[in-house]
């Protein structure tokens, strides 16, 4: 009986094992199981899409489950809408531009210089004297396009002070060897060969961003960088001194709602497979932790999980506290528990109790009734206990001692029913007054003896 009434606890421990289990297996399930990412990495054969791609090559290398679909597109803008609504799971976006707030930060890849491309003849010597000028810039729209408008008018221009086409890379450069223009504004790093190719025909310079700094103020999320001498020729070097930029980071960012395993194993590739990276791209050189570059926006917890790996953990930091909580806490439930073990063994005792002061009332008489009716009260107090026993207020150890007493109690009011009435106890003694008090007891020892032969002739017969 004991074990049918402990059944339904042993049942919802039972399955509260089987629900932790459940859930760790569909944790490691979904660790486990293959999945495919949608990179946006503007255009195709730019230095951004050719990074994520060798980030995508890397990563299924290294963790064939995880698979990433590097899709070509018109550039930041364009990505960062595509995250808002859900189209991307990563993206590069340039640091200028707003980022979603659906997304994070996985890490800095490189920054953009700001290039501003001058033909021969055309007088200009700094990015003020682009003044009247015809001046080929990104298409409208795009990243490049407002860092464009953010230098220009850092000098005083708009619209109506020069001539802004904005147009594809491609006829951009055209444009620039043609003669079509006077200027071309590119946003990509150092060493580009898209701006090679304008300054390789012969025919173009570089103009430094010397305000860089200034411009700054106004724009944080740009940095003041440089154009090292001879990034796109040595001999003779082009450009024949260090010059002066604003530089533009580019990020790798990803959909919050990303699995923090999956973003993981995707940044400890950015960082410990660096070399792989950088025989397919040479800008995995310039991957930086967040801590390391101007960036400030939140991280992709996944990516915090493998920046903090070598620092101490939430526990080690906290351990003297937690283990004091711990020592309360403990202290705290052996409490409650010890209480709740008191409680119990009180019920118990005052059943117990209830059951001997029945059998007490009624062992002294003969009544049939009274009997019968200690009998009904002991079968209500077994149906309280069994009660008490379902609700868990009840030990099974008590349960077993009172289940003892009752049985016992309840056949001794049982037998008394079969044996009757008692006899009367008497009231009078034994009449011993025709008694010689100081005459010894009648004992064999003072009964005559039978009378030996006296015979001698018989002799002993024995």
């Amino acid at each position: 009986m004991p074990a049918r009434l402990f059944s339904n606890a042993r049942r919802i421990a039972l399955a509260s094992i089987l629900l932790a289990a459940a859930m760790v297996y569909l944790v490691r399930w979904q660790e486990r199981a293959e999945v495919t990412l949608i990179l946006g990495a503007g255009p195709a054969g730019s230095e951004a899409f050719g990074l994520a791609q060798a980030v995508a090559d890397v990563v299924q290398t290294h963790h064939p489950r995880i698979r990433i679909l590097v899709v070509p597109t018109q550039g930041s803008a364009q990505n960062a809408e595509l995250m808002r609504t859900g189209g991307l799971d990563l993206a590069t976006i340039q640091a200028e531009v707003g980022t979603p707030s659906a997304a994070r930060l996985i890490a800095p890849l490189f920054s953009n210089a700001l290039h501003l491309l001058v033909r021969e003849g055309s007088g200009i010597r700094s990015p003020g004297d682009m003044r009247g000028k015809t001046v080929a810039v990104p298409l409208s729209g795009s990243a490049g396009f407002g860092s464009f408008w953010s230098v220009a008018s850092h000098y005083g221009m708009d619209e109506a002070a020069l001539t802004a086409l904005p147009m594809s890379l491609e006829a951009a450069t055209w444009a620039m060897r043609s003669g079509a223009v006077d200027a071309l504004f590119l946003s990509r790093p150092p060493g580009s060969s898209a701006a090679r190719r304008v300054i390789g025909a012969g025919n173009a310079y570089m103009v430094p961003v010397e305000q860089a700094a200034a411009i700054r103020l106004d724009r944080p999320a740009l940095e003041v960088g440089m154009v090292p001498r001879g990034s796109y020729r040595g001999d003779p070097p082009i450009p024949p001194t260090d010059l002066t930029t604003a530089m533009v980071p580019i990020l790798l960012m990803g959909r919050e709602d990303l699995a923090p395993s999956l973003v993981r194993e995707i940044t400890e590739v950015l960082f410990e497979r660096r070399r792989e990276l950088m025989e397919r791209s040479p800008l995995a050189g310039f991957i930086l932790s967040p801590e390391r570059s101007t960036v400030y926006l939140p991280v992709h917890e996944g990516a915090q999980r493998y920046y903090d790996r070598e620092g101490p953990s939430f526990l080690q930091e906290n351990a003297e506290v937690i283990a004091l909580l711990l020592s309360i806490g403990l202290l705290g439930i052996s409490s409650v528990l010890r209480m709740k073990e008191q409680a119990r063994r009180r019920r118990l005792e005052g059943y117990n109790g209830e059951i001997l002061a029945l059998y007490g009332k009624v062992k002294e008489s003969y009544d049939p009734g009274a009997i019968g009716s200690k009998r009904e009260e002991m079968l209500q107090v077994l149906v309280r206990v069994l009660d008490d026993a379902e609700e868990g207020k009840v030990t099974e150890e008590g349960f077993q001692v009172f289940s003892l007493t009752w049985q016992a109690v309840y056949g001794a009011l049982r037998d008394r029913l079969l044996l009757g009435p008692l006899p009367p106890p008497s009231s009078t003694r034994p009449d011993t007054s025709g008694l010689d008090e100081d005459a010894p007891p009648e004992t064999p020892l003072n009964t005559p003896s039978p009378a030996r032969n006296p015979d001698p002739s018989q002799g002993d017969q024995t």
